[in-house]
């Protein structure tokens, strides 16, 4: 959430998914490494079954992923619209907002027109100063410096929404490349019990532990 991102706070929403998929991971690693160990077909057999319904899931994940890629561009670019349009001084956009004109150098979401159209909240608020910007509209800022359009580090030839995209983009690829590596991998934890399962399966005089 780039609001959230923007003040210094999470929701702890985040944490608590890691959380759980981190101790989902524990159980099932460490069924793996006792079906090992003990030699013990009963979590071999559990641990190779939750690999392969998380490998599943995984799969169905990147499927919907793929499916939605292609308005990302729309989504991104509506909800940055959205936003400025709502920003005012002060208000949990307008500092989200400056936050990524910092961060990547830009002003607006097209470009620096958009804070004085469709009447939005910040033209509202500055109405008496035509020409006023946020302040990270300028290059050289700081948040007590007000931005004019006239000021010789003005922002005025590159928006924002360009840069966001292709730094979700640049994510997108590299969660997908890390997803393949995983996938792998699991794969690989799949065959290996499946393997062993039957190597116990066939020793002779077997006895479950």
């Amino acid at each position: 959430n780039i609001v959230d991102v923007a003040n210094g706070s999470t929701d702890g929403g985040f944490g608590a998914l890691l959380l759980v998929v981190g101790l989902i991971a524990g159980v099932v690693g460490f069924a793996g490494c006792c079906g090992a160990w003990r030699e013990h077909r009963g979590c071999l057999l559990f641990y190779t079954s939750a690999v392969a319904i998380i490998f599943v899931l995984e799969i169905s994940a990147a499927a919907i992923g793929f499916h939605y890629e292609g308005t990302l561009g729309k989504e991104v670019k509506g909800g940055m619209t959205d936003t400025l349009v709502s920003a005012a001084n002060g208000s949990s956009y307008f500092n989200a907002w400056n936050w990524v004109q910092n961060k990547f150098d830009c002003c607006g979401v097209e470009n620096y027109t958009d804070w004085f159209s469709e009447q939005t909240a910040w033209s509202n608020d500055n109405s008496t100063l035509p020409d006023q910007y946020p302040y990270s509209c300028c290059d050289d800022y700081n948040s007590t410096t007000l931005c004019f359009s006239h000021s010789s580090d003005f922002i005025s030839d590159k928006g924002c929404y360009n840069s966001v995209y292709n730094t979700l983009q640049r994510a997108w690829k590299s969660l997908a490349v890390a997803a393949l590596i995983i996938g792998i991998i699991q794969i690989g934890g799949i065959v290996l019990g499946c393997l062993m399962q039957n190597h116990l399966k066939n020793v002779t005089g077997y006895t479950e532990v």
